[in-house]
C-alpha cells in the first residue's frame, strides 16, 4: 500500500510537471507569435495612420452625428448584388459621383461636443465606412480597406496602398504571420518597399480565403501617376481570381469620376450617385443639429418647430444635393432666422 501511494504521488507530480511545461511552452509560443506579428506589422507600416484608425475615426464621428446617414447606399441594387452571395455581374463596383457632388467630397460641419461645437469633416468616406461596417458583420469574409488622402504620401502612394490592404487582411488571417515573417526576413528590408513582393503576399492571402472584399476610398485623391498603378494592381488580382472562382474576390472603388479611373475600370459595374441620394441625409443632419441647438440657452428662443422646419426646407432646397454647401449651423440659423 505504501508503494502504491508513492507511485501515485510520483505519477501525480509527473503529470503536474508536464502540465506546467505545456503551459510554459504555450506562453512562449504566444509571445513568439505576438513578437512576429508586431515585427511584420512594422514591416508593412507606411508611417501614417493605419486604415483601421482612419475607419474608426470616421465611424465614431458618423455614429455620434447621425448613425443612420448613408445606410441608403446598402439598398442600391448594384450594391446589394456586389454584397450578395450570388456571383455578381462584375466583381468590381465603381461607386461614382458627378464632379462637385458634395456627398462624395470632404466637407466641414459643426459637431456638438458637450456644450460646445467642434469643426469636423464628413463626406464620401462616410459611405465607405457604412459599407465596411456592413461587411465586417458578415461571417467568414475577409475584409480589407484603404482610405486615400490628397497630398498625404502615406495614404496616396501605390506601395502604401498595397501595404495598408495587406495589414488589414493579415490581422484576420494570423495563421499566415509565420509565412509573412519568413518573407520579411528574406527581403532584408526594414520597411517593405517592393510592389512586386506586396503583390506576391496579396496572392498568398487570396489563396487562403473563401471570400474577400476590398474597399478603396478616394483613389481620385492620389497623384495621377499613382492612380493607374493602384487600380491595375487590384483589377489584375480580381480578374485572376475570377478565372478560377468568379466572385471570390470583390473590389469596390469609391471616387469621383476621373478619366484614368474610367480607363482602368471600363467594363466594371458602375453605381452613379446624384443629389437625390443624399437629400434625406441632409435633412436628417440639419434636423438633428437644430434640435441640439434648441437645447442650448443661447439658441432656445430662436428655434421653435416652425423655425426648424423652415431651416430644413431652406437648406435642403438650396443645397442642390451638396453637403459642401453646408456652412457652420449657427451661420445657417443667422441667415435663415434674421
Amino acid at each position: 500500500m505504501i508503494v502504491d501511494n508513492a507511485l501515485l504521488e510520483h505519477i501525480s507530480n509527473y503529470q503536474l510537471s508536464r502540465e506546467q511545461e505545456t503551459l510554459r511552452f504555450e506562453e512562449a509560443e504566444r509571445h513568439r507569435a505576438s513578437t512576429r506579428l508586431i515585427s511584420v506589422i512594422k514591416w508593412l507600416s507606411s508611417g501614417g495612420s493605419s486604415p483601421a484608425v482612419t475607419y474608426e475615426h470616421i465611424l465614431q464621428n458618423h455614429d455620434s452625428n447621425d448613425p443612420q446617414s448613408g445606410k441608403w447606399i446598402l439598398e442600391k441594387e448594384e450594391m446589394k448584388a456586389w454584397l450578395g452571395d450570388r456571383v455578381p455581374k462584375s466583381s468590381i463596383l465603381w461607386v461614382q459621383g458627378r464632379p462637385g457632388f458634395g456627398g462624395l467630397l470632404p466637407i466641414f460641419v459643426w459637431i456638438r461636443d458637450g456644450s460646445n461645437f467642434r469643426l469636423d469633416s464628413i463626406g464620401k468616406s462616410v459611405l465607405s465606412s457604412v459599407i465596411i461596417e456592413h461587411l465586417k458583420g458578415l461571417k467568414d469574409k475577409a475584409v480589407s480597406f484603404f482610405f486615400c488622402k490628397h497630398q498625404d504620401p502615406t495614404r496616396s502612394r501605390f506601395v502604401n496602398v498595397q501595404k495598408g490592404l495587406l495589414t488589414e487582411t493579415l490581422k484576420q488571417r494570423r495563421h499566415l504571420v509565420p509565412h509573412f515573417y519568413e518573407m520579411q526576413q528574406e527581403s532584408g528590408e526594414p520597411v517593405l518597399e517592393s510592389p512586386k513582393l506586396c503583390q506576391t503576399l496579396m496572392k498568398v492571402i487570396i489563396q487562403d480565403i473563401s471570400r474577400g472584399f476590398i474597399v478603396l476610398d478616394g483613389v481620385d485623391e492620389c497623384p495621377r501617376d499613382q492612380i493607374g498603378n493602384i487600380l491595375m494592381f487590384l483589377k489584375e488580382l480580381v480578374d485572376e481570381s475570377d478565372k478560377d472562382n468568379p466572385g471570390k474576390l470583390r473590389l469596390l472603388v469609391m471616387s469621383r469620376h476621373e478619366p484614368e479611373i474610367e480607363r482602368v475600370l471600363r467594363g466594371s459595374e458602375t453605381l452613379r450617385l446624384g443629389e437625390a441620394d443624399i437629400a434625406s441625409d441632409i435633412e436628417s443632419y440639419v434636423r438633428k443639429q437644430c434640435q441640439s441647438l434648441q437645447e442650448m440657452e443661447a439658441f432656445r428662443r430662436y428655434l421653435n418647430q416652425d423655425d426648424i422646419d423652415y431651416v430644413i426646407k431652406n437648406v435642403t432646397d438650396s443645397s442642390d444635393g451638396m453637403f459642401s454647401f453646408f456652412y457652420p449651423l449657427p451661420w445657417i440659423l443667422a441667415a435663415n432666422l434674421e
